[in-house]
Order: structure tokens, then C-alpha cells, then sequence
């Protein structure tokens, strides 16, 4: 992350006498630490090489490119126009496109082409994950790596990071307990397409 700009850490201290009592930093608009301690633990997170998405080739309605098939039948694509303002004047407009499997995603060089007989959309397995804050919160009153263990199990709302942690009393964890998709080796096998090694 970036020491400036408004990705970067910022510093907190949330204090919620007899019951909350955390510091540490989070990103802008972040209510509590997401990295940080307390008087029993330390904890931290770091990105984690868990596949959280999955790619989905939509078969397109001859008809509308706009229009993919499921299960024979024709749905609409949702569509979003948003305009965002360059800097020094001016603004762009794009129509995004999404799918019941997620947005949909373009990138020619990398095969992933939206034409008239298919397209591509991208799941994340994240998506309206509410769990988030609850985790943190269990995570910044816990008193032991046991309780941290138990928070990012019982919630699964870590959203796309390991977390260690280290206790007063000398224990250790580093976990990968994230939300992933449930998609098994034989998913992968039967839904396999002429691409699919690309990913």
C-alpha cells in the first residue's frame, strides 16, 4: 500500500470503555483498526495467493449481444452508465455491463473478447460480503490467537488477506481463512474450455 494518497494506512485508536480498546490503522472510512493490537495481541494481514473470483464464458443470445443464455433461456445484461471527471477539466462516460455472474470483463489480449457469439464475466466470491466488520471487531477485543482463530473461522469475513497474530501468551498463527469459490478440481474439469488453461 502506498505511504500517501488515500489508499494508504491511517492511524486510529477506538476506545469504547469496558468493551473496545484497539489501535492500529485502516484505510480511509475504515470505523476500527484492521491492523493493529491491543493489551492481549498483534495482528496484521497480507495479501493471500487464494483465487477469489471465477471467470465464467457466457454464451450470447444471437439475437443481443446484451442477452446471454442460461440454461437455454435469454436473460438481459444490467447496465450502468457512469461519467467520472478528469483531472484538468473535462469527464468520461462508459455503459458498464453485468450478468447474474458478475461484471462483465473485456481484455483482447489476454483472450477475454466480447463479441457477438460470447463474453466473459467475473464472479468475486466477496461479493456482499457484510462480514467484514464483525471479524475486525472480534479480532480487536480478542484476548488470545485462539479467539482471533475462532473470529476469521466462525465469520469467513476476511475478505482477500492472511491474518497473523501473536498472543501474550507466545502463540503464533498465520491463516489464510478467506471466502473462495466452491468450485471443486472436477467443476474445473467438466466446464473446461479452450481457454481455461490461460487462467
Amino acid at each position: 500500500f502506498p505511504w500517501t494518497g488515500p489508499s494508504r494506512f491511517w492511524q486510529l485508536h477506538l476506545t469504547i470503555p469496558g468493551k473496545y480498546d484497539a489501535m492500529g490503522v485502516g484505510l480511509a472510512g475504515t470505523p476500527l483498526p484492521t491492523l493493529g493490537f491491543n493489551k492481549d495481541i498483534a495482528w496484521t494481514h497480507t495479501v493471500t495467493a487464494a483465487r477469489h473470483f471465477t471467470l465464467h464464458q457466457l454464451a450470447l443470445d444471437p439475437a443481443d449481444p446484451t442477452r446471454y443464455l442460461v440454461d437455454g433461456k435469454s436473460e438481459a445484461m444490467s447496465k450502468r452508465t457512469v461519467t467520472v471527471p478528469l483531472p484538468g477539466g473535462g469527464s468520461e462516460t462508459r455503459t458498464l455491463y453485468a450478468t447474474r455472474f458478475g461484471p462483465v470483463v473485456s481484455a483482447g489480449g489476454n483472450g477475454l473478447v466480447w463479441n457477438n457469439a460470447t463474453a466473459f464475466a467475473l464472479k468475486d466470491a466477496n461479493l456482499g460480503n457484510p462480514r467484514a466488520l464483525e471479524t475486525w471487531m472480534r479480532i480487536g477485543k480478542a484476548k488470545s490467537v485462539g479467539e482471533v482463530e475462532a473470529a476469521v473461522s466462525e465469520t469467513l469475513g476476511i475478505p482477500w488477506v492472511n491474518t497473523i497474530v501473536a498472543d501474550r501468551h507466545g502463540d503464533a498463527l498465520h491463516a489464510d481463512v478467506t471466502a473462495v469459490p466452491n468450485v471443486s478440481a472436477v467443476l474445473i474439469a467438466e466446464c473446461k474450455t479452450p481457454i481455461s488453461g490461460l487462467f
